[in-house]
Parts: C-alpha cells; structure tokens; sequence
C-alpha cells in the first residue's frame, strides 16, 4: 500500500509503515479513544455503544484514523500501534487506562501473531484466501484447529466450510446447528472455553471426536446479510492465555466478515447466471 503526499492510497499488498512515518499527534483525543476501543477488538457498533455515539459518527472517526495512519484495516491498524509499544490488550481495555507507553511484550506478542498472517493473506489468491486464513490463524496463536462455520438457519445446519486440523485442510461438513460447538457462538456472539470442552458441548460430534480439550470462537456479521458464519479455533490442551486467543479472533472479525459477505454475495450472482 501507498500513500501519497495528496492523501490518495494504492491499494494491493500491505507494506508496513515506518516506524518514523506513523505521526499519532495528529489524531485528535476522541479518535484517540475510538482507536484504543478498536485495537481491543471490539467492532464499531460496540464502539459506538461504549462511547454513546451514532455508528455513522465512528464510522466517520474511523475514516479519518485509517486516512491519517495509512492503514487500510483494523487488523493493519493494530499492528501499527503495536509496533510502536503505544497500546497493548490490557491498557486497550474499556475500564483500563485510555492510551500511553505499555509493555512491549504484550504487544510484540500481538504484532507478531497478526503481521505475519497479514503478509500472508496479501500474497494469497481469491480462491486460496480462507483455507490460508484459517491455516495462518491456527499458527498464529499456537492452535491445533482454525476454521469458518456458516449456519443455514432454515436447515437448522452447520456447514464446516473452511478448516484446518494441524496443517491438514478439511473437507466440507454439516451438522446439526444446535449440537455443535458453533450454536451457542451464533446465539450470542462469542464463546470461550479454555479447558473442558467435551463437558461444556456435550452435543459436540467434533470436540468429542477431535479429542477437543478448548474453543474459542466469535460470530462474523455483515451489515447487510446479517449473521455470515462463525471465525473458531480449537486445542487438545488447554489454552494458556484465553484472552489473548479472543483478542486475536475479535480483531480479525470485521475483514473475516467482510470476506465471506463478499463470497456469498459472489456465489449467489453466479448460481443466478
């Protein structure tokens, strides 16, 4: 991506920005905190709530923070503010403190399960972009199993459209919706199961053949179509650091969403011609 001195943006393969070239001086406080909200993965809708502004107002403030930036997703936009040690998901939280100097740690640790599978997915195809999706995500934050699950809700079924179980991409497979693991996460938006999950989704035919110890999973929602699918991961073993695994998920949600709108959207112009 380019960034002309006219403010113009090339799309196409993100280069991340120098470090030199990033000037957060010039995003004003309220942008400030509209940023931090988002760094913390939370979509614009929650944005708006927690701040008690219109979407179409952060909508705009968004605009402006990506413009001034150079960024073109939420996903660049919180590697860029990692990279620079500004904001890490503990001071990003809503009850934490607003922004300043944190840990490098946390956020080398975010930066770098995210840059890697960014730079992945700008050099993948159309029609490679979610089985990479889910193989990359799966070794960004150290998980056995990654995967898409879309709900057809007038069959009541599952589908397991895009997965990945230790490297090895799987084939398509339905269920039903509310036996599986992915039911409760297209109730209520998200699911977090550190350890225990045979007890958890008791209903479950791949946590309890997959030998499946955690879950973690969020909803992908398109503004248009509604609820897409769910974004998953899964683990033999307990997972260490469950908020982490979240944020992860939680940042990737508007592009993941997006993405599978756009295939839907896609597939069905084709079955029409």
């Amino acid at each position: 991506m380019t960034v002309h001195d006219n403010g113009q943006i090339d799309s196409g393969s993100w280069d991340p920005i120098p470090e030199d070239k990033v000037d957060f001086s010039t995003l004003s406080k309220r942008e400030i905190e509209v940023l931090t909200l988002l760094c913390k993965g939370l979509s614009r809708a929650a944005v708006a709530k927690h701040l008690f502004r219109s979407p179409k107002t952060i909508d705009n403030h968004c605009t402006r923070i990506y413009h001034k930036l150079g960024v073109q997703s939420q996903v660049q936009l919180v590697s860029v503010v990692y990279r620079q040690g500004l904001i890490t998901p503990q001071v990003c939280a809503p009850d934490q403190q607003e922004h300043g100097l944190a840990q490098r740690s946390a956020g080398a640790r975010m930066y770098g399960a995210l840059v890697p599978l960014e730079n992945k997915l700008a050099e993948t195809s159309p029609e490679r972009f979610f089985g990479e999706l889910v193989a990359g995500l799966a070794e960004a934050v150290d998980m056995d199993m990654a995967g898409i699950t879309e709900a057809n809700e007038d069959t009541g079924q599952a589908v397991s459209a895009f997965s990945v179980d230790r490297g090895v991409h799987g084939d398509l497979a339905a269920s039903p919706l509310e036996s599986t693991a992915c039911g409760r996460t297209f109730r209520l938006g998200e699911c977090a199961c550190e350890r225990n999950a045979t007890v958890v989704f008791p209903d479950s035919e791949m946590i309890r053949v997959g030998e499946i110890e955690s879950y973690v999973s969020v909803r992908l929602d398109a503004r248009v179509l509604g609820t897409v699918g769910c974004l998953w991961v899964a683990n033999r073993e307990p997972i260490e650091d469950l908020a982490f695994v979240l944020d992860v998920l939680r940042l990737l949600r508007r592009r993941v969403s997006t993405e599978m709108a756009l295939r839907a959207v896609t597939n069905e112009g084709r079955q029409v011609l």
